[in-house]
């Protein structure tokens, strides 16, 4: 893996990430649609149901296709943009979210607990100490309803 690789961000119809992702794959673009697994609960069960980590948005790579064709997907809304150009990953990024989300990432600190505020290096971003169960962690990100965990070492 190259780390001159770069990601660009598609903003996608709400819920429609997953489709427009398969779309795009069947025309031979790489595409990144990261997936977290949350527990639902209602009334008379609970259930895991998968969800985009990042809401509306897929990650692309657009060397094989052209821009009329990444559109001929109706699910697609446009190019994320930050200042008033297209936002970029980089590949050394996506796969530092990749394993981040696979939970492969480890804290080393003596004196977790539930309730403290921790800075995530992996995402430079707050987050606050939810539940603890054996060698593992739950951090609530500040901001945001991701949950994340993580492995004690």
């Amino acid at each position: 893996m190259s780390s001159s690789i770069t990601w660009q961000v598609l903003k996608t119809r709400p819920r429609a990430e997953r489709k427009a992702a398969q779309q795009l794959t069947l025309l031979g673009a790489q595409v990144y649609c990261p997936i977290i697994t949350r527990a639902s609960q209602w009334s008379d069960r609970k259930k895991l149901i998968d969800h985009p980590a990042l809401p509306s948005m897929i990650l692309i790579q657009t060397q094989s296709l052209s821009e009329d064709q990444i559109f001929s997907c109706s699910l697609i809304k446009g190019f994320l943009t930050h200042k008033g150009k297209r936002a970029l990953v980089s590949e050394q990024e996506r796969v530092l979210m990749q394993d981040f989300l696979a939970g492969r990432y480890a804290l080393s600190s003596n004196s977790l607990s539930i309730g403290d505020q921790i800075t995530v290096p992996v995402l430079q971003s707050q987050g606050q100490i939810s539940r603890m169960v054996g060698d593992k962690i739950w951090v609530r990100l500040l901001n945001s309803a991701l949950e994340i965990n993580f492995s004690v070492a």
